[in-house]
């Protein structure tokens, strides 16, 4: 009787290892089809196979003008978004790149609310009386009513220091004063008395005239200071029509998000559903259940 180890089993198609060899190829195939790459470099690849063309972002950051935004804040977010959706496909790509557009847009309604919270109630900063008011205020007749808005302001004391200033080099160099410098002087004081006591005097009299309005200008810097604070207070919460204008934006890009999340897990889902039933498929295909074999003695054996 022939030894055990002399038995050999043949496949009824005598090809089992050409057939077991077609179908190990086959499932290499099908894996790398429907698992994606597996190298970090190779995800990384596929991760951003739809970036050469830019599609959906390339009008997204705004790179002009006042408004602008930072590009590479926005690609370093993509970036992010991408290493952990890990994308397969230019569809999962696309919804990611969605998605990041969303969170973007989340960003720019904060900015926004910050930016009405910040300048709700500021005034413009101008240090300086414009061209156009001094050129009023000089062709205008003179009133002590205009002075005294020019004390109501810190443009206006500004303006009158500056006049005190030019009258000051003006007495030095030629031991008088222009009409035209002498209107910007604070009418309550006896101005023709002082002009009569002699350059020293009326030096004096206009430095004192300077330290009155330094001190004036200060307490109406520290009363506009105060107002300010108070209207930054008042401002803390953006009005009821730009909170639900910020509201409606937002809803409706948060909703979209949510979708666009939904269809991508969907499409990720399937595909790896997909992999493992081709997987399965590959793994049955070369179970020996379904290959069929038959003993068989060698020739000229004994029973």
């Amino acid at each position: 009787m022939a030894s055990e180890s002399a038995v050999k089993k043949i496949p009824l198609n005598g090809n089992a290892e050409t057939t077991s060899q077609e179908k190990v190829e086959a499932n290499r195939r099908n894996a790398h089809l429907s698992t994606g790459p597996t190298s970090e470099e190779g995800k990384k690849i596929s991760s951003r196979n739809a970036s050469k063309h830019g599609l959906l972002i390339k009008d997204v950051v705004i790179t002009t003008r006042d408004n602008k935004e930072d590009q590479a804040e926005f690609d370093g977010l993509l970036a992010e978004m991408q290493d952990f959706y890990r994308p397969v496909g230019i569809a999962e790509d696309l919804l990611v790149r969605e998605m990041t557009i969303s969170y973007w847009k989340s960003a720019r309604a904060l900015r926004c609310e910050r930016g009405h919270v910040t300048c709700a109630g500021a005034e413009p900063h101008e240090s300086e009386l414009s061209e156009m008011e001094i050129a009023v205020f000089t062709c205008s007749p003179f009133k002590v009513d205009t002075y005294n808005s020019l004390l109501e302001t810190s443009r206006g004391l500004a303006f009158l220091l500056r006049k005190i200033e030019e009258a000051q080099d003006e007495v030095r160099v030629s031991d008088s004063l222009s009409t035209e410098l002498r209107r910007w002087l604070a009418p309550e004081k006896n101005w023709e008395k002082i002009f009569t006591s002699g350059k020293k005097h009326v030096l004096a009299a206009l430095e004192k005239e300077a330290e009155e309005l330094t001190a004036k200008r200060g307490q109406v810097e520290e009363g506009k200071s105060q107002w300010r604070n108070d209207a930054r207070g008042c401002s803390a919460i953006p009005s009821k029509e730009v909170l639900d204008k910020i509201h409606r934006y937002e809803t409706s890009n948060v909703r979209h998000r949510y979708k666009v999340e939904a269809r991508l897990e969907q499409l990720q889902a399937r595909r790896r559903e997909n992999a493992k039933v081709n997987s399965r498929k590959d793994s049955d295909a070369e179970s020996p259940q379904d290959t069929q074999f038959c003993e068989t003695k060698p020739t000229g054996s004994d029973d």
